[in-house]
């Protein structure tokens, strides 16, 4: 099966704070619930700020019920697609392949028993997935691979009044890393391992204008051989085999402005093993 998913986001943002999404301090990430990152300017290293209500707000000031994870506790737990999470998060089930869907990308997603099987292209999700703000109508392509990701939030229960009718079990909030508008940088990993696997994963940050203009370009390359053979005809079912790409750029020619404009693409070729 093969799906291909493009996605093109602009926004503009008259503010003179600039949150992104969540912060703690490595202290309180000892509990296995919390982030690893550098808390915002104004905020104690001791507040996890997040952006349930869509607003940056203390988590303990809030009326949701919201587990959250930042770059690094995501790295230190190895979740390699969206799916993952589900393994540190409390009442969600999230399955990587859809029933007779044939892919693995097709999510699957219920959270305190909420939710909805139904892959098909007409049919209404009942967890939102939202990257970057930019909402996911269909389960189709949903299981995303976690490459440059800033943060995820998972918000329990239902988040109709801010984030629309489709989360009645609850929502996802995924932020991808940001440009730096000051420095440099980049980083590229590989993976190895049984079926043939082979994961590349790399990006990097340039500053077009230094403190006006960045970019920041994002790829991977997810490989890996099937691990049941179905006997009928041989076909090996379980593989993967998908590209990415993505581009940011961000705009501040003052303190109070920032633009953001962000584009993605990917294609996905895999058959999904579904012993239901």
């Amino acid at each position: 099966m093969t799906s291909k998913t493009v996605t093109l986001v602009a926004l503009l943002t008259t503010t003179a704070w600039q949150f992104q999404a969540i912060a703690q301090s490595s202290a309180s990430d000892s509990t296995g619930m919390g982030l690893e990152a550098t808390a915002p300017v104004g905020v104690s290293d001791e507040e996890i700020i997040v952006t349930a209500r869509r607003t940056a707000e203390n988590l303990q000031d809030i009326p949701v019920a919201v587990t959250a994870f930042g770059e690094a506790a995501l790295q230190k737990r190895s979740i390699d697609t969206l799916d993952q999470v589900a393994k540190y998060t409390p009442n969600i089930r999230f399955d990587g392949a859809a029933a007779l869907s044939g892919g693995n990308y097709n999510a699957t997603v219920f959270i305190r028993g909420v939710g909805q099987n139904d892959f098909a292209i007409f049919s209404d999700p009942g967890v939102g997935i939202y990257v970057d703000d930019v909402y996911y109508a269909r389960s189709i392509g949903d299981i995303l691979d976690a490459v440059d990701l800033s943060s995820v939030q998972v918000l329990r229960g239902p988040q109709g009044t801010l984030f629309g009718k489709n989360t009645i079990g609850g929502g996802m909030l995924i932020s991808t890393a940001n440009p730096d508008l000051d420095d440099v940088s980049g980083r590229i990993e590989g993976t190895t391992g049984r079926f043939n696997r082979i994961d590349v994963k790399g990006a990097i940050n340039v500053p077009l204008i230094q403190d006006k203009l960045a970019i920041r370009l994002s790829a991977a390359t997810i490989n890996r051989d099937g691990y049941v053979t179905r006997l009928i005809d041989g076909t090996d079912q379980g593989d993967r085999n998908a590209d990415m790409i993505r581009a940011k750029l961000r705009f501040q020619p003052n303190d109070a402005v920032t633009i953001d404009i962000g584009g993605d693409y990917t294609r996905a070729r895999a058959r999904a093993f579904c012993p239901q």
